[in-house]
């Protein structure tokens, strides 16, 4: 099946996303800011994850993280790597 970048990329997240709802054994309540950074692999990508002209992070797998960690009340840290394949060797490497 071929898949362009965005929809690899919009995967890439959504599984991401997935093992940290899935790891999570914590209530809500327990997990808090206590429970340490988010951290997330992405890859620079028009559309998708970008520093913008005010060298600000944006795009929408930003928004969507930022959107999800707030909800968890956890800070985010972006981890950008230059290719797919990085992120994914990030992904198994925890």
């Amino acid at each position: 099946m071929y898949m362009t970048k965005r929809g690899l990329t919009g995967w890439l997240v959504l599984c991401l996303l997935s093992s940290v709802i899935l790891g999570c054994e914590n209530t809500d309540a327990e997990m808090g800011a206590e429970a340490g950074v988010l951290k997330v692999a992405v890859r620079n990508a028009p559309g998708l994850f970008y520093v913008d002209r005010e060298e600000a992070l944006a795009g929408m797998d930003h928004d969507m993280v930022q959107a999800f960690a707030t909800t968890l009340e956890r800070p985010v840290e972006f981890v950008q790597m230059d290719s797919i394949d990085a992120v994914l060797k990030a992904l198994e490497s925890g």
